[in-house]
């Protein structure tokens, strides 16, 4: 609404010389921050792009210095407008700024999942996935493990592990990897849709295989049951369940105490996501504990 146009059509050429003058002093201030600070040239130029517009607090400057004579209405209209159109084309410099900082992820030092031969078919190689190769590689299983994160690859091989590169999503990958010949296929990504349409893949392509998936969270569960896959483990259940025991063992609670509440959560969390299954995610929420179990004033006497 602070926009005169016929200011815009009368002083056009004004306005685009004050309009560049004005981004780029500002994005050169910008720019020497953030290289000061530390930042790197493509980050300093990402940060530049982000804050080329003017603040709106300018309107009101702007404003108060005509009111008190400072400046008068046609410099207020010319002032007003370089901000406004400012603020129009930050949004499409900071979409160039994207496209042209953009860089291709380097392949060096990654090799194309090709000819794998495993008993299980390994795709996803992050925290839980790392994990997980522990117990298999322990016992000696030859793993085919796929990833389609180049850093992450180059960041196993420096612990030692074979990781190649491939999208387990993908039909052709997945023969690559030796999946019609595998006895387990282990899902061990964090992209729910993704692991559902391989899932959805492996079960068509693939009956020999047994399906393991890591769930993201309860949700994802029962769809990967629904589904029919032989097993599937919510990311953060095993280590909630350690963490909520070594709770009661820092009170004082005696391990056989500990042993009891562990067995019932399960049980309760067992039962209820079963009937969830069956129902929906409201299910069996009688059985989540809001509040501690009451314990009976006296214990009982046992007769003889």
């Amino acid at each position: 609404m602070s926009l005169d146009l016929s200011v815009v059509a009368a002083e056009w050429q004004l306005l685009l010389a004050m309009l560049i003058a004005f981004m780029m002093a500002k994005g050169a201030v910008v720019y020497g921050v953030a290289r000061v600070l530390g930042s790197t040239n493509h980050q300093a130029l990402h940060r530049t792009s982000m804050f080329l517009q003017g603040g709106e607090f300018a309107f009101v400057l702007y404003a108060a210095a005509a009111s008190g004579g400072v400046i008068d209405a046609r410099e207020n209209a010319l002032f007003a407008t370089v901000v406004i159109l400012s603020m129009a084309l930050t949004p499409l410099l900071m979409i160039a700024a994207d496209r042209l900082l953009r860089t291709k992820t380097s392949m060096e030092g990654v090799d194309p999942a090709q000819g794998l031969k495993g008993r299980i078919v390994f795709i996803g190689f992050g925290r839980f996935g790392q994990i997980a190769s522990q117990i298999l590689l322990a016992k000696g299983i030859h793993l085919s493990v796929i990833d389609k994160d180049p850093d992450r690859i180059r960041d196993a091989a420096r612990y030692g592990f074979k990781v190649f590169f491939g999208d387990g999503a993908r039909l052709d990958t997945l023969h690559n990897c030796g999946a019609a010949e595998a006895d387990a296929i282990m899902i061990c990504i964090n992209d729910p849709k993704a692991a559902m349409h391989i899932v959805e893949l492996a079960q068509h392509e693939f009956p020999q295989a047994k399906i393991l998936v890591r769930s993201y969270d309860r949700g994802h569960s029962m769809e990967l049951i629904r589904a029919g896959v032989q097993f599937e483990i919510r990311e953060t259940v095993e280590s909630a369940y350690l963490m909520g025991a070594e709770g009661l063992r820092a009170l004082g609670y005696a391990e056989v105490d500990v042993d009891e509440a562990a067995r019932d959560i399960r049980q309760r969390d067992a039962d209820r996501l079963c009937e969830q299954v069956q129902g929906d995610i409201m299910s069996g929420k009688d059985r989540l504990l809001t509040r501690p179990v009451p314990e009976p004033l006296t214990r009982p006497s046992v007769s003889k």
